[in-house]
Order: structure tokens, then C-alpha cells, then sequence
């Protein structure tokens, strides 16, 4: 039996050092990121063994860090928390809570529903649209019609996978993080035992397409959209490379994993139905771009990802307007939502662009747009997030602002940045992107603000 690697001795983690910006002035409203003043550009920092050729390898640029999560900022709140640091005390306390929960529950694998997909093989991944009802009035096996805004219940039955999806995701991701923080074996052993039933057992593991994904009754059996369903099992991805760093979780559990996600990566650039995905000019196609690379990344397939890199250059261009709104998400009827979701995603990229020695918060198109313009825009409705003048059904956002502005503060020095985390209504004390993302507080109480 081999386990994971353990912690590398000595070298640098592949991390940047954080890049200074400045998104606005202090107490002001922040402008468009044309009045931005960049300080400095990230230097990228591996610990880079070189080859022949003079270029280190995917394995060696990727070795000893996790994907999304930052595995420097990890350990940097292990050690303040067995210091005392009471200010991720609840966040922490949630965490084991979870994650004692989380033993009892499981395994998961997309053969326990209740029904066939198309295909006969219960092993293929099915979900329902989530915003399309039986018309009204009608009958229900009459072809379903959209109500944008408005999400069906009927997709959360134990016919789809979705909800087993969701299950199986929050799990592994919340065992991972209680095993790493506690140093308790049990927690890794049973997302060992999850991940190994998803991905791994031939009776159980997930077929690696999503053919039968986001159907809707009466119309398709699968759709392009329902790629999006997968978008979390980047978290799935960051808590198999975390145990594995850790020495937590067996090498050949992580060799499983790593193939079945390049199987779903190459089916991701190759299936016509994938690719159109990848032609969408909203947040599906930035969550495409989020997947790809971290499957990618995580199968060791570094020249995938960098193809990523040069679409979301291009996509960027495609998504954001030079007042940072996103036009497609404007359209929506939950649009605050959508452009918090739509910066999520990009985010994402960015920092698994890190990796590869790219910059993505920074880039700008020729007409001067970059991922900046909009995260200064949703940075200036922090705490005034009901101010948002464009349709939003639900105004349940500020929780989700919260995280997202922690995760690109995570990234990012700029006190204009950190002013607006600070002053966001939705901050959760509970919440383990305190965890994930405590270099915030660290570098506060070294710099003083």
C-alpha cells in the first residue's frame, strides 16, 4: 500500500507572490479599472526542475501545490490556528462539525438512481434543467417550458444525479480540509473510500461524459448546459491533491483519479456537444474554460491548459464590457447572481493560470477590458448589494459577493479590495472560505489595517 507523497522538504511552492493593484481610492467609489494604477505584475515562483529542453514539466511545475486552493495559505492558518488565533475558531468548528457528519454518510455513485438514462447504463451521469416546468395547464409529459430564475424541484429526485453530485462534492472537499486541519486519518480514509467509488470501482464509477446532462422532458436528452453540472468537482480535484500532498490518501487511489479526469477532459475536446459549450459566450463558457483546466492540470496535461490560458484571453474580451457588466448576464433574471457566478469562474482560470507562469488578473484587451473591470464594479456594491440597478429576482447575493471578493483578495493586494471584503454584508463567521482564503487576515494584522 503507497500513500501520497508527504510534505516536499525544502523549495518553493508554485506561488506567486501576490500581486498589488490598486482598484480605486480609499473610501471613495471604485471607478472603472481605467483608473487603475498597477504597481507591479506577479512573479511566478516554482520549484522548477528543468529538462533537456529547458522547460520544467507539468509533474515538476505542479508538485507540492494544490490547484485553487493555495496550499501555502493553508498551512500559514494551520500553524495560526495551533497558535490561537480565535478568528477561524468558528469556521473550524463548522468544518470538523461537517465533516463528522459527512462519515456517516455515503458512498455515492451515479448507479443508485432510481432510473435508466437513455442509454441503459446507469453509470452515465443524468440531470434535468433546472429552470423548466410542464406548461401550465397542461400535461406533464407534455414538453417542458422555461421559466427563467425559477429552478423545478423535480431535478433533485432520485431519478438524477445531481443532487448525489452535490452530496458526493461537499463531502470530499469537507473531509479533506477536516483531515488536513486536524491531522485525523479518518477523514481521509472515507473521501479515499468516496473518491474511489466515484471515480474508480468499474461497477460504480462515473462514466467520464456528460451526454444525459441537463435534459429536458419532452425536448432533449442532454444538453450543452448540463457541462456546468461538473464545475465543482474542481473542489474534488483541489481535496484529492491536498491528502496526496499530505501523504493522507493511497498513490493509486490518486492515479485512478487522475486518469478518469483525463478521460473527461479529452471527452470535453473532442464530444460536439462539449465543444459548443466551449462557444458560449456566458458563464457557461467561462466554467467550461475553469474545468478544462483544472481537469487538465490535474491529469498532468499541462499543454491542455495552456491552450485554456489563450481562450480565456479571448473570452474576456467576448464577456466583460469596458464598465465591467457582463452583457450576457445583464439578461438575466438574477443578474447579480450571474456576474458574481460569471467572475467566480474567471477567477478560477486566473489563479490555475498561476501555474503555469501566466497572469490573467491583469491581461487587458486592446480596448483596455480585463477581469479587474469587473471585479471593481462588484467590489463597489459590497454592502449595498440591494443597490445592484439591474434585475436580480432574488436578493440573495451577498453571501456569494462575500466569498468571491475573499477568494480574489486571496490573490490580490489592494486595500480598496480589502476594505470592500471587509464592509460586505454577507460575511459568514461559520464559513470555511475563512479557511481557504485566511491569508486576508494574516497579512492584515502584519500590515496593520
Amino acid at each position: 500500500m503507497s500513500y501520497g507523497r508527504g510534505n516536499a522538504a525544502g523549495g518553493e511552492l508554485c506561488r506567486p507572490s501576490r500581486t498589488v493593484l490598486r482598484l480605486g481610492n480609499r473610501g471613495g467609489p471604485i471607478a472603472l479599472l481605467a483608473a487603475a494604477v498597477i504597481v507591479g505584475l506577479t512573479q511566478i515562483h516554482t520549484a522548477r526542475a528543468q529538462t533537456g529542453e529547458g522547460e520544467a514539466t507539468c509533474d515538476q511545475m505542479l508538485d507540492g501545490d494544490t490547484l485553487i486552493w493555495r496550499v501555502e495559505e493553508l498551512h500559514a492558518v494551520r500553524e495560526s490556528t495551533q497558535r490561537g488565533d480565535e478568528r477561524f475558531a468558528p469556521a473550524l468548528t463548522a468544518l470538523l462539525d461537517e465533516a463528522n457528519a459527512a462519515l456517516e454518510r455515503g458512498p455515492y455513485s451515479v448507479a443508485h438512481k432510481s432510473k435508466d438514462p437513455p442509454s441503459g447504463d446507469r453509470r452515465d451521469y443524468m440531470s434535468m434543467a433546472p429552470y423548466w416546468w410542464p406548461p401550465e395547464g397542461g400535461e406533464k409529459s407534455a414538453p417542458y417550458e422555461r421559466r427563467d430564475g425559477k429552478v423545478n424541484p423535480e431535478r433533485a429526485g432520485n431519478g438524477y444525479d445531481r443532487t448525489r453530485l452535490r452530496a458526493f462534492i461537499d463531502d470530499v472537499s469537507t473531509l479533506s480540509l477536516a483531515a488536513f486541519f486536524s491531522g485525523e486519518l479518518r477523514y481521509a480514509e472515507h473521501a479515499e473510500r468516496l473518491v474511489r467509488v466515484w471515480f474508480i470501482d468499474p461497477h460504480t464509477q462515473m462514466n467520464p461524459h456528460l451526454r444525459y446532462a441537463q435534459g429536458v422532458p419532452g425536448r432533449s436528452t442532454g444538453r450543452s448546459f448540463g457541462i456546468i453540472d461538473t464545475r465543482r468537482l474542481t473542489e474534488v480535484v483541489d481535496a484529492v491533491e491536498l491528502l496526496y500532498i499530505e501523504g493522507m490518501i493511497r498513490a493509486e487511489v490518486v492515479a485512478g483519479a487522475r486518469a478518469w479526469f483525463g478521460d473527461y477532459a479529452r471527452w470535453l475536446i473532442t464530444d460536439p456537444m462539449a465543444l459548443t459549450e466551449r462557444g458560449a459566450r456566458n458563464n457557461h463558457g467561462s466554467y467550461y474554460d475553469a474545468q478544462l483546466m483544472s481537469f487538465a492540470l490535474f491529469a498532468r496535461n499541462c499543454a491542455l491548459a495552456r491552450r485554456v490560458v489563450q481562450d480565456t484571453r479571448y473570452r474576456i474580451g467576448r464577456h466583460i464590457a469596458a464598465d465591467g457588466t457582463m452583457p450576457e448576464e445583464l439578461s438575466r433574471t438574477r443578474s447579480l447572481h450571474y456576474h458574481i457566478f460569471n467572475l467566480h469562474a474567471f477567477l478560477s482560470v486566473a489563479r490555475l493560470a498561476e501555474h503555469l507562469g501566466e497572469n490573467l488578473y491583469t491581461f487587458r484587451t486592446d480596448d483596455g477590458v480585463s477581469l479587474l473591470s469587473s471585479l471593481s464594479l462588484l467590489a463597489g456594491y459590497a454592502g449595498r448589494e440591494s443597490q445592484w440597478p439591474h434585475p436580480q429576482l432574488e436578493d440573495n447575493s451577498a453571501a456569494y459577493l462575500w466569498r468571491v471578493l475573499r477568494v480574489a483578495g486571496s490573490a490580490l493586494s489592494d486595500e480598496v479590495l480589502h476594505a470592500a471584503i471587509a464592509r460586505a454584508s454577507g460575511r459568514q463567521e461559520t464559513d470555511r472560505i475563512l479557511l481557504t482564503t485566511g491569508s486576508i487576515e494574516l497579512s492584515a494584522s502584519t500590515a496593520g489595517y
